[in-house]
């Protein structure tokens, strides 16, 4: 199925009713796989807190090629495999939740950015109302896609193999962005509202009404997705090595404002020691405008980065390929404040 035909198919689609209250389930009983076998308990001494927990699953889930224990945590850069019909329901800290529908291959995310990868299956994210005041952001990242919830609400985002990305706001507004860069290297924003979705692939494609109800738009996506092929290995590798090169161009951008940040800082130091009131002003406007443009730019390496992340969790690195993240991982660090 190309992606003339899955837009059309999107465009088809009626809009569902309201959604329904969202449940918070808190349950950690220790479900049975489909031979009928409970998980076995598996012990884990934390010394931190993990950045998320799995709460319950049921089906064949296996963390790192191992059995897990509901209750147990999860940690930065685990890999997750769902076999078909299996579901796993993810807690992080603050209360956000990842619930992921089989078959799905997922890899926790790292500090500073997305929360969680997944390069093939389906994941419900939601976000419920929390205390007053600003709360950061919960990002989920595809190969063709990061998509951010700015705020309470829901998501349903559907990694196909085919390289295509579908993501559905069930309620609120969410952004969703795919490395792309204006004239300003700043990165380009799809924003989405409830009742409406947008497939990524080599690019976006126009946003669409889509249903509203998490089960709705888990029947569509089953049917939009019903004829596809998976991406073929060759391609696959091309989209790796590009992304690749397009996170490099990123991180010069942002190595060349941190150098002019630098710059106007010295500048701004030897004014005030020199007296000089009104271009100290001047130049404390100029550092103001430096650390805006510092955090648009951060934004647009950090989506290539998780981009360059997914894809290679997509590919899989094997005996005599390169990791293209572990080339740059020294230069990237302070950069982008990754562990």
């Amino acid at each position: 199925m190309g992606r003339a035909s899955i837009v059309l198919a999107l465009c088809l689609m009626g809009c569902g009713d309201d959604p329904p209250p969202p449940t918070h389930t808190t349950s950690h009983s220790h479900s049975a796989d489909p031979s009928g076998s409970p998980h076995p308990t598996v012990v884990t001494e934390v010394t931190d807190v993990a950045p998320a927990t799995l709460v319950r699953s049921t089906g064949s889930l296996r963390v790192d090629s191992a059995p897990i224990a509901d209750g147990a945590p999860l940690e930065t850069g685990q890999r997750l495999v769902l076999e078909a019909g299996a579901e796993a329901v993810i807690e992080m800290t603050d209360g956000d939740r990842i619930t992921l529908f089989g078959p799905v291959t997922a890899r926790m995310g790292e500090e500073a950015t997305s929360a969680i990868e997944i390069v093939r299956g389906a994941a419900h994210v939601r976000l419920p109302p929390g205390p007053a005041g600003p709360r950061p952001p919960l990002r989920l990242a595809t190969p063709e896609s990061t998509i951010e919830l700015i705020g309470p609400g829901e998501v349903l985002v559907v990694a196909d193999p085919s390289g295509v990305t579908w993501n559905v706001a069930l309620a609120g507004i969410s952004r969703v962005e795919n490395g792309d860069a204006d004239a300003h290297h700043h990165a380009r924003v799809t924003e989405i509202v409830s009742g409406h979705a947008v497939l990524v692939g080599d690019e976006p494609s126009e946003v669409t009404e889509s249903p509203n109800r998490l089960e709705e738009a888990r029947a569509a996506a089953q049917v939009l997705f019903a004829t596809t092929t998976p991406l073929e290995p060759a391609r696959l590798a091309d989209r790796v090595s590009h992304a690749a090169t397009d996170l490099d161009t990123a991180l010069g951008w942002l190595e060349a404002e941190a150098r002019h940040g630098r710059d106007l800082t010295d500048e701004h130091r030897a004014a005030v020691a020199s007296g000089n009131s009104n271009e100290a002003m001047r130049l404390q406007s100029s550092l103001v405008g430096h650390a805006q443009e510092l955090h648009a730019l951060r934004d647009t390496a950090r989506l290539r980065w998780e981009r360059v992340s997914a894809l290679v969790l997509a590919q899989g690195v094997t005996a005599g390929q390169t990791d293209p993240l572990a080339a740059r991982r020294d230069r990237a660090a302070s950069l982008l404040g990754l562990e």
